[in-house]
């Protein structure tokens, strides 16, 4: 049986920014944990590392949305 450290997870892309929040809170709860498995850190602070760059994207790609619905409005008139 292999040792929890030598599993790998294969981790999904969020399906939206809100499923990656909840899914970072989850993971802060679990290594805020004293009781936390400590084999187990290292993939879930990479899992972590994962959904943070996902939601900058998302934040950026928001933005650049947004400043072009102003630019098209600024263009309009």
């Amino acid at each position: 049986m292999p040792a929890a450290k030598d599993k790998v997870i294969k981790a999904k892309e969020p399906k939206s920014y809100k499923e990656a929040m909840e899914e970072l809170e989850e993971i802060v709860a679990q290594v805020d944990d004293r009781n936390a498995d400590i084999d187990l850190l290292a993939s879930k602070v990479k899992r972590a590392h994962e959904l943070l760059e996902y939601c900058q994207s998302r934040i950026e790609a928001v933005r650049f949305e947004v400043e072009n619905v102003f630019e098209t409005n600024e263009q309009g008139q």
